[in-house]
């Protein structure tokens, strides 16, 4: 895995390929890591930009849907949204219109090139963010994907530019934290532990992005527990 440099990435699809073994192992660490729990329903978040957070949202989402789970990835960073692009699929109508009822949650699903896998785009994005993902339409929109969906994927915005990814992480079953190793700074990653941690947020586990391995390659490691 590696950061969004020039936007997220499907590698998933990639048969054999180092990456998608990888992401199938971060499906398999979270399935076993939440046997008493199941986090149905997961943010993806990260402290600051260019960590890798949509790339890992996308692809973990792709692996999903490929192992035979029916899953939705909604985007949920109304900051600059990014997952339309790769999966050649709308930004809108997507969630602001359903929430503003607009269109009906059917009409703003997207089918994409991944069997199995859904898409819901932003829609318009809001001039604010934070208080349309408070709401309580946003509540029964969550819960209707829920009813939906066997898995439900959020990327969001970073800890670090906005409270948006602390606010869905609460509602759903859990946030997964995404680093770049010698990308992110400690005190970023501790201000993001804290931001999930005051709205009780619990955190299934962090993709470490970047991480060295023999002949000076980069990888990925998932580690079980808080960030």
């Amino acid at each position: 895995m590696s950061p969004d440099r020039g936007g997220p990435r499907l590698a998933a699809l990639v048969g054999g390929s180092a990456a998608a073994e990888a992401y199938r192992t971060l499906m398999t660490n979270l399935e076993f890591a939440q046997v008493d729990r199941p986090a149905r329903q997961l943010a993806v978040v990260s402290a600051e930009p260019g960590a890798g957070k949509s790339t890992v949202a996308l692809n973990l989402a792709a692996t999903l849907a490929q192992s035979g789970t029916r899953t939705c990835l909604v985007d949920g960073d109304f900051r600059h949204p990014s997952l339309a692009g790769p999966l050649g699929a709308r930004v809108s109508p997507g969630v602001t219109n359903v929430l503003m009822g607009k269109v009906s949650l059917d009409d703003a699903l997207q089918a994409t090139p991944v069997d199995g896998l859904a898409f819901l785009g932003p829609g318009p994005l809001p001039p604010n963010p934070a208080g349309l993902l408070s709401s309580e339409a946003m509540k029964r929109l969550m819960l209707e994907l829920r009813d939906r969906y066997e898995a439900v994927i959020y990327d969001t915005p970073p800890l670090g530019v906005a409270s948006d990814g602390a606010i869905l992480a609460a509602r759903l079953d859990g946030a997964l934290v995404v680093a770049s190793v010698g990308r992110d700074r400690r005190p970023s990653l501790e201000a993001a532990r804290r931001a999930l941690e005051q709205v009780r947020a619990r955190v299934v586990g962090c993709v470490a992005n970047r991480v060295r391995q023999r002949r000076h390659s980069y990888g990925y490691g998932y580690y079980y527990g808080r960030a």
